[in-house]
């Protein structure tokens, strides 16, 4: 599913999601080119590295999966590569995935 970054803060990509790269490892030259890429926090794989044929790109996991909380700071937020963010999601996601079929269930039951 895309992200909808329209819930997120306006300084997501200026502010909070550099910043959390650079606690990675991230560091950019005066004009903003990267020197030395960010390692995800959870297992080091260095971003935009090659493993088994497939990129890897870090993404920011929200740690708290609250979306009522908007105070964005950077220790509710990690650098995880792509694995390392779905690992830690598979029980949220399956919740939702739970709570989905359920609300299907009930739905096909007033139509039978």
């Amino acid at each position: 599913m895309p992200i909808d970054y329209s819930h997120y803060p306006d300084n997501w990509f200026t502010e909070i999601r550099p910043a959390v790269l650079k606690r990675a490892g991230e560091l950019r030259d005066s004009n903003g080119v990267i020197v030395i890429e960010a390692k995800c926090e959870k297992c080091e794989v260095l971003n935009h590295s090659l493993r088994n044929g497939r990129r890897i790109v870090l993404t920011i996991a929200h740690m708290d999966h609250d979306k009522e909380n908007n105070e964005v700071s950077l220790e509710r937020l990690a650098a995880w590569c792509q694995k390392c963010h779905l690992a830690y999601d598979l029980p949220h996601h399956m919740e939702n995935a739970r709570k989905t079929r359920e609300k299907k269930m009930r739905l096909q039951r007033l139509f039978d």
